[in-house]
């Protein structure tokens, strides 16, 4: 970690902090814990401000869920200014919570799921306006599939050996378009955080 995160870290939160650990398991971006209460994230150094390094855009989302009792971190600072590091971040509050890894040895496997899928229920369940990103243009079903179809091909080869068949068989059977919604767009266990089999974060 540079010294340069830790001194702009002090300069927007106006006092010293005791420490700042990276976490490992952050992989579209940089994340640290700021003394252990909170969370530091920040898009990769020169990274272009879209997708997974918009971490302001994901701040926003989270903040406006949880406003309506989604299970999201509290997030008390975010700033789209190059403030630490020369890069936006969001600063959450950190969740007492345990990764997947940890509940999937004590927890019921159909616990853990349901959870997962009635959190994703009220997730979609949102009316659009309320979701942070109500002023943005949706991205149509067409659109959605094309931006799979290229990520397949920077895929590894094992991974797409029927992908074309699937396209196929989903474009075949587009339905029509409907209202809006809100899609997380990485949902899995590895972007939660639990206590026992109940999900306390999405990330």
């Amino acid at each position: 970690m540079s010294q340069q995160i830790r001194a702009d870290v002090e300069a927007v939160l106006h006092r010293r902090v005791k420490s700042i650990e990276p976490i490992p398991e952050g992989h579209s971006g940089f994340t640290y814990f700021v003394d252990g209460d909170f969370v530091l994230r920040l898009p990769p150094p020169g990274a272009r401000i879209a997708g997974p390094a918009d971490v302001v855009r994901q701040g926003r989302i989270m903040s406006a869920l949880r406003s309506v009792g989604l299970p999201t971190p509290a997030i008390p600072l975010m700033s789209s200014d190059a403030a630490i590091d020369g890069r936006p971040f969001i600063l959450m509050e950190r969740v007492n919570g345990v990764r997947i890894e940890e509940t999937a040895r004590r927890e019921n496997p159909l616990d853990i799921a349901t959870s997962a899928v009635n959190v994703l229920k009220r997730m979609q369940a949102l009316p659009i306006e309320k979701t942070g990103i109500g002023d943005e243009e949706p991205v149509g079903l067409r659109e959605e599939m094309m931006r799979w179809a290229m990520l397949m091909q920077r895929a590894p080869e094992e991974l797409t050996t029927r992908a074309g068949e699937l396209g196929g068989l989903l474009a075949a059977h587009i339905p029509t378009e409907r209202a809006p919604t809100l899609v997380h767009g990485d949902y899995h266990y590895g972007n939660m955080l639990f206590r026992g089999a109940e999900v306390v974060a999405v990330l």
